[in-house]
């Protein structure tokens, strides 16, 4: 079992996926099954195309902004086949880490456990 605490940024796309930045390393991604439940995704005011996730807890609302230090559970990690001719504007990524911020206490940004 491997939980991050090196996550620095994080930014939300449309589909409802959260894409997880380490600085580094931009190819890992918490697809909305796997977040917190319940929780809520709502547009971004400041961030056209974008969303904010909000986790619903004790009549308590618990943002996850963008800019946390997050921990989360690796759950897979692929290998896609490297293609012939690139077709996508974005890099190839040659690792795709998929995360869980569910199946135990202390995950998901650091602020909500301090």
């Amino acid at each position: 079992m491997f939980i991050s605490r090196m996550v620095y940024h994080i930014y939300v796309r449309v589909c409802y996926i959260y894409a997880v930045s380490l600085g580094f390393f931009e190819d890992i991604y918490i697809p909305e099954l796997l977040m917190p439940e319940p929780s809520e995704a709502e547009p971004d005011s400041e961030n056209k195309g974008q969303v904010k996730w909000t986790w619903l807890f004790n009549d308590e609302k618990y943002l996850i902004d963008g800019v946390d230090e997050i921990r989360f559970r690796v759950q897979n990690i692929k290998f896609p086949e490297i293609p012939r001719e690139q077709k996508d504007p974005k890099p190839f990524a040659p690792m795709e880490i998929i995360g869980s911020l569910v199946s135990e206490g202390g995950l998901g940004p650091v602020s909500w456990w301090v």
